[in-house]
């Protein structure tokens, strides 16, 4: 299997070009290269395809073999992908400000930033926002650290749940292992969504930790990051039309809340290597 692997923020992924590559397990594939132990080492397993709707299609696995409707970074490292293969640049020259993208989430378009031959950024459309009171009949109250705080439930193509600190409260103190020994509920609602913890530094910058289904504490997420925003804006905490700086663990977003039917998410996306490996 010929592969390359993009990082983001830390948050890693492994493409595979299927258009060359033919992977018949994906499941199987995913769990095994993503182990750090014993495989490459990565969040999650990226198939590019061909598509009737679209430029290109993805099929994105976790690490855990579960599959992803939508993942945010993998967007934003695609567009890093298709520019340095050379399978795929010539193909995207003159559509670079607007590549379409099939997800199980729909359509989404991905743009990029070149300056002297160079990737200065990749931004992607994640489409439309929808708050829901209750996920899956899940209670949107948690206890962490003795104060009780209520869960947002939304989608960004993918489920999210988005809890919003105090100003008292301090997010680097916060360990998801001692919140999901402590929270049955928690353990549930992580079998269905990502969770979020977030502090609002000020209008324009936040704070974010994150649990992602299917991996598990992550150094940063793209579509986090836009439910984030989303969240805060709700709660008149950020501004629509504002480009929001989101810091994680990893790294930094740039997101900019448009509408509920368009979020921009933007970031830079880094090559890491490019590799074959016997499965």
């Amino acid at each position: 299997m010929i592969f390359t692997k993009l990082q983001l923020n830390g948050n890693d992924f492994i493409f595979v070009n299927c258009f060359k590559t033919n992977i018949a397990s994906p499941v199987s594939v995913s769990c095994e290269t993503c182990n750090r132990k014993f495989g490459i080492g990565a969040d999650g397993l990226v198939l590019i395809k061909s598509s009737d709707k679209a430029d290109y299609k993805i099929e994105i696995y976790n690490s855990d073999g579960s599959k992803a409707r939508l993942c945010g970074n993998a967007l934003l490292s695609l567009g890093r992908y298709l520019f340095e293969s050379e399978d795929f640049k010539s193909k995207i020259k003159n559509k670079l400000d607007n590549i379409k993208v099939e997800t199980d989430s729909g359509i989404k378009n991905i743009s990029l930033e070149i300056e002297y031959d160079e990737i200065i950024a990749v931004s992607a459309n994640l489409g439309k926002i929808e708050f829901k009171d209750n996920y899956f009949d899940f209670n949107n109250k948690i206890k962490i650290k003795n104060n009780n705080y209520n869960i947002n439930y939304l989608s960004v193509g993918n489920f999210h749940g988005v809890i919003i600190l105090d100003e008292s409260d301090e997010i680097d103190n916060i360990k998801f292992c001692e919140l999901i020994q402590d929270n049955i509920n928690l353990k549930k609602i992580i079998e269905k969504c990502n969770i979020e913890i977030i502090k609002i530094i000020d209008k324009n910058k936040i704070k974010i930790k994150i649990f992602e289904r299917g991996v598990g504490e992550t150094l940063s997420c793209g579509s986090g990051a836009c439910a984030a925003v989303a969240t805060a804006i709700s709660k008149n905490l950020c501004e629509k039309q504002q480009e929001i700086k989101i810091i994680s663990k990893g790294g930094e977003h740039r997101v900019k809340y448009i509408s509920e039917e368009e979020i921009i998410l933007k970031s830079k996306p880094i090559l890491v290597y490019n590799g074959y490996l016997r499965i």
